[in-house]
């Protein structure tokens, strides 16, 4: 699991970061913890990797972007992380709730009650049900790390000379995973068509098929091999059928 805290007073980022590290140890989670002091430092890396986090604790008095604009930003990248502010004043909360908020955390409330609510909301990030799936992602030339990240998210899968690739919406990110054939068995699951041997797609990202080729809702189109028209027009049909597309903006 990933963590984010963004506080610009040290001292309280610091014991923050300190109590999550003990409730992780405590409840056996393997979490990486990130502290910042800025909210710019944390939108870089959301404008880099939308699915940097999957926990956010965010002090309200931040400044340069502040933390609202700050909240705001981040959830227009990914509307599936937990996001709490901690704050001091109780006045500010009101207007926090359209960031999709999972919890506000008070200062003048005892420390017991931060940890309480830490607990609370790292089992349920722990036992959600929405789905999601976990892939090794390149981060630099000779590292990779995992994220979390949900199925209804992935446009498509492609592979070049063994290297396979993920897109989402917004990005395309390098996999670690070299077996695409292993890839292809388990999307199946989760309404993937293949449309080539390179290539398989979310069926619900597509707009329209067109004899070899299908159009997507971002205007991308992708080409289906000869042997996989029939397959694909079938998976699109039935999913039309069952009422699996998203609404369409």
């Amino acid at each position: 699991m990933r963590i984010a805290v963004c506080d610009n007073r040290i001292d309280a980022l610091h014991n923050t970061g300190n109590i999550l590290q003990c409730v992780c140890r405590r409840k056996k989670i393997s979490a990486y913890i990130k502290l910042f002091s800025s909210t710019q430092g944390l939108l870089d890396m959301f404008d880099n990797d939308e699915y940097s986090f999957d926990f956010v604790l965010l002090y309200i008095g931040m400044k340069n972007p502040s933390s609202a604009e700050c909240a705001r930003c981040m959830r227009k990248l990914n509307s599936s992380f937990k996001l709490v502010f901690i704050t001091s004043c109780e006045t500010d909360i009101y207007d926090l709730f359209k960031y999709q908020i999972s919890s506000v955390i008070p200062e003048i409330m005892p420390e017991e009650y931060m940890i309480s609510e830490f607990e609370r909301i790292l089992e349920d990030i722990n036992s959600k049900n929405e789905k999601y799936l976990s892939f090794a992602i390149k981060e630099t030339p000779n590292t990779f790390a995992e994220r979390k990240i949900p199925v209804s998210d992935i446009v498509y899968f492609t592979v070049s000379e063994r290297i396979i690739y993920l897109r989402t919406a917004r990005n395309q990110y390098t996999l670690k995973q070299r077996n695409f054939m292993e890839l292809k068995n388990l999307m199946a699951n989760y309404n993937f068509v293949e449309i080539s041997r390179s290539c398989m797609v979310n069926i619900e990202y597509v707009r329209f098929i067109e004899e070899n080729k299908l159009v997507l809702d971002n205007g991308i189109v992708l080409k289906i091999s000869r042997r996989q028209i029939k397959n694909v027009s079938d998976a699109f049909s039935d999913a039309y059928d069952m009422g699996a597309f998203r609404k369409r903006a």
